[in-house]
Parts: structure tokens; sequence; C-alpha cells
């Protein structure tokens, strides 16, 4: 494109030079003509970012169906929800037709427009400016050979026109993550010392109001829980503990030290988070404990340190491939409860100092949630445990409990200290 530009320039000056009445004449003519085609630019503009945004919107409504696909099979919703699939398609195929056809018209139309710019303008300076027609002719090959390479500056063109609505969502993307990037300050947080403190902290989505002056603190090495009804604020309170989100007013301080003060990542690098929704990956076990750590002697023998603590090596013990058994997409091949070992594994796996479990085994039958809430029993004063939970009878080992009630503290204690035992908070 760009030595195409360059000879076309060079063909223009020296058109110029040799006759500058046929030359400017000539440039009025393409100036005018080139209203229509900054017409059809700017429709075919629109159209292709039409596309872009159409082409997201199938993306996110196929992979919904994907994520989904349990559901919409079994209730027959995937004809109703294929319709609107269809319905993006035909935007988008007509939105590529509206491109074609605005295509069609900028290559079909430029060589009848120029013959008429140009033989009007060769009509005028014969008949009207007395130019020799030894001069005409010249200034016309130069503009044939100058008209090759406008043709191909005008076809890269077009080509980025009809692509310019994939990089307009990209810059926009770009500027969104620009704005809400994270600071990242050179304070490592190595461990923690003393304990995580919330002081008259406040947070809403718009105008609901989520978290209103709330002030609790976490000791190291013991486990804290909240309860409460849902939209409450637990998970929401947990987001923050992770540095997910930032409180719109108060302090979330982390032995003293403003969260914010800390380099995020490796205060990041010492939380664990199991929620309800196990994590598995589409791999070994090994591979989904370890997170693709390479099997060396060290790792292998920390790899089943973790599984014994986790209650796991009888399960991995009983596979025929053992560590190295697949456990398919999203885990599809083993049980909810095993799923949620694996999790722990995991988190475990990576040196964690606190471990985060939100609602982690509310999806489960009582007989599992007793065993995995007895897998967490065990890790009792080694972890500084967060736990999210609706019923008291979850959490009855934790050391200090908090209910939550929009986004207050309705109460605090021991479990024996609570006044709503064995209740459930629904």
């Amino acid at each position: 494109a760009a030595q195409a530009a360059v000879m076309l320039v060079s063909y223009i000056v020296l058109s110029f030079l040799t006759n500058y009445q046929f030359a400017i004449l000539v440039a009025v003519g393409a100036g005018l003509s080139n209203f229509l085609y900054k017409r059809i630019y700017v429709a075919t503009k629109k159209a292709s970012i039409g596309v872009s945004e159409q082409g997201s919107e199938f993306n996110s409504l196929l992979t919904q169906a994907v994520h989904n696909y349990k559901y919409l099979k079994s209730t027959n919703y995937f004809d109703r929800f294929s319709k609107k699939l269809i319905e993006v398609i035909n935007k988008i195929e007509i939105l590529n037709r509206k491109m074609g056809l605005y295509s069609a018209i900028t290559s079909s139309a430029r060589e009848p427009m120029i013959i008429m710019v140009v033989s009007l303008v060769i009509y005028i300076q014969i008949n009207y400016m007395g130019a020799s027609l030894a001069s005409i002719l010249f200034c016309l090959l130069l503009f044939f050979r100058a008209l090759n390479y406008l043709v191909v500056v005008q076809n890269f063109w077009q080509t980025f026109i009809q692509n310019i609505g994939s990089m307009h969502l990209v810059s926009t993307l770009h500027a969104e993550l620009e704005e809400v990037k994270e600071e990242q300050k050179s304070k490592v947080f190595e461990t923690l010392r003393s304990e995580i403190s919330l002081s008259n902290i406040n947070f809403a989505y718009g105008p609901k109001v989520i978290l209103n002056n709330l002030s609790l603190t976490i000791p190291k090495n013991q486990t804290v829980a909240f309860i409460g009804e849902s939209g409450s604020g637990k998970t929401t309170l947990a987001n923050m503990i992770c540095s997910l989100i930032e409180p719109a007013s108060g302090e979330l301080l982390v032995d003293g030290v403003k969260l914010n003060d800390y380099n995020l990542d490796s205060y990041r690098d010492k939380i664990g988070y199991i929620s309800q929704e196990a994590v598995i990956f589409n791999d070994n076990i090994y591979n989904n404990i370890t997170f693709w750590d390479e099997p060396t002697e060290e790792n292998l023998k920390r790899f089943w340190d973790i599984v014994s603590l986790a209650s796991l090596t009888d399960f991995i013990s009983a596979q025929p491939q053992q560590h190295l058994t697949e456990l398919g997409d999203n885990g599809i091949l083993v049980s909810g409860g095993q799923k949620q070992r694996i999790s722990i594994a995991r988190e475990l796996y990576k040196k964690v100092e606190i471990l985060i479990l939100d609602e982690a085994t509310s999806a489960l039958d009582s007989e599992t949630e007793k065993i995995i809430q007895e897998n967490i029993e065990r890790l009792h004063g080694s972890y500084t445990m967060i736990i999210i939970a609706h019923r008291l009878s979850t959490i009855k080992e934790a050391d200090r409990i908090y209910l939550l009630d929009k986004g207050e503290t309705g109460g605090k204690g021991a479990a024996d200290q609570m006044l709503i035992a064995d209740r459930d908070i629904e």
C-alpha cells in the first residue's frame, strides 16, 4: 500500500508539471466524486462495526449454550435458544451483504466515473482553455499509470474499512481495560503475620448498598465464617478480601498495611479460593492439583503429601492410572465430592496461607458434605480460613462467626454463642 501510494503521488506530481490546468481540473472532478465514495465508506464502516458487535453477541450466546447444555437439553429450550442464535446469524449475513454491495459499487463505479471526469476535462481544455493535444495526451498517459496505483490504494482502503469494526472493538476494549488497570506496588506480601482487618467498609452496586459501614477482624490461623441470607454481602466481602474489588470507603488492612499498598499478585499467591462450582480442568489429577508443575521427585512427594491431607489417597490409588487419571471436561468423570477435594488439594499444593471457601459444600449431598467438612476441620489452626455458608451447622467449628444482615454485622461470636443455633438462614 505504501509503495502504491508513493507511485500514485509521483505520477500526479508529474501531471501537474506537464499541464497543471488539466491536473487541477481532474483533481476537482475526483474531489467531487469523492463525496459519493465518502458516504459509501461511512456506511461500510458502520456495517463493519455492526458485524463485529453481532459476532461478539454470537460468541457469547454460543458459550452460554455450551455452558448451559444440560439445562437447555433437559428442558427442550434448545429450539428457542437456537432461534436467537439464528437471529444473530441473519443480522451478520445482512451486514456482510451490505458490505459486499458497497464494495461492488465502489469497484464498478470507479472507472466509469474516471472516464466521465477525464472526458469532461478534455472537452473543457480543448474548447475553452486552448490546451495542446500533445500535453493532454501526455497527461492522460500519466493519469492512466496513476490510475493503476489508485485502484490498489482504494482496494487497500476498502479492506481497511471493512475490517475497521474489529479494530474499533479492540480499541474500545483496550481503553476500558486501561481505565481499570490494576496498579502493582513494589511492596511484596511475604506472609500473614497478624490479621486482616476491615474498618467501616462501604460498597454498592449502583444504588444497591451491599456493605454498609462494616467492620470485622480475621486473626491469623483462625477460622472465620460469614453466614447470612442471599444478597447479604458474604461473597462481596470475600471478593474484597481477595482484592478483586475495592471498597468505596473504609480501610482494608493486612497486618496494619493497606491492601492496595502491597503488590497484589504477591498477596494473591497466598490465597486459595474454593467456590460452590469446583474448578476442574480437562486434564489428569496430577496436573489439576499441581497446576502443571513438572513431575520431579520433589513435586511428586509434595503432591502425595497434599493428596493425603485432602483425603484423596484411597480414591487416587484405586484408579487404574492413579494420579495420571483423566478427569474429563469440568471433571465430568468424577463425583462432586471428589471434585471439591481436588480443588482443596490444588489450593494446599499452592502453599497458600489464606483459604476462602465460598459455599464450598452447599451443592453436595449431606454425606459428602460431612466428609468435606471433616477435611476442612483437619486444616483448622494451620490456615487462615474464611468460610461462607448458609447454615450454622456447616461452620460449627469456626473460631468466630459473623452474621451478615443487609451488609452489616447482625451478630458475631463462636458457634455456641450464636442465638441462631442450627437454623438455616434462607
